[in-house]
């Protein structure tokens, strides 16, 4: 039995969480790139954009939902939201019990998130139509030799690209 296009980027998508898991904290994404896995994605083309828009508006979500925890949590430990997480404050946060239960939740949930690598699949899939230029008024900045990349910005902007682009790639997607 022929597997379908929903279920080809399912288990791609899988394997490439799987993969995430294995190899995390690098500074270059060619290492999460490197892969069968986000090949198979690419691979599948046009048709997997549907998919990658459900799995980045989840994403999405839920990295909300985690930061409405985390400002809940900052408030419930210190009075205020408006706190940095470093030293001692961070050691305070720390050793709270709910703070340590949400990290594991985080983590177990997050981990694995393509995040702001879905946007080299779509620019493999389709081309120069889709590009994140770097400005000072997009997700990607300019800081001297290097670039300063707001991961839900560019999580946001690639979203939004789909939203009004889509339908030129997968035409019963309106």
């Amino acid at each position: 039995m022929t597997a379908t296009l929903e279920e080809r980027f399912q288990d791609a998508l899988g394997r490439w969480k799987e993969h995430f898991r294995k190899n995390p904290f690098h500074s270059l994404p060619k290492p999460y790139l490197d892969c069968d896995a986000y090949r198979d994605i690419v691979s599948i083309g046009a048709g997997s954009l549907p998919f990658i828009r459900e799995q980045l508006n989840q994403e999405i979500e839920s990295n909300k939902r985690y930061d409405d925890e985390l400002k809940r949590l900052k408030i419930k430990v210190f009075g205020t939201d408006q706190v940095k997480l470093f030293d001692d404050n961070c050691r305070k946060m720390c050793d709270d019990v709910e703070y340590q239960e949400y990290q594991r939740r985080y983590d177990a949930e997050t981990v694995g998130f393509p995040g702001q690598f879905w946007s080299y699949a779509i620019h493999e899939i389709v081309g120069d139509d889709f590009r994140i230029k770097v400005a000072e008024e997009g997700p990607v900045k300019p800081r001297g030799g290097f670039v300063a990349i707001d991961v839900m910005g560019v999580k946001q902007f690639t979203l939004k690209w789909l939203d009004e682009n889509m339908h030129k790639y997968v035409p019963s997607h309106t």
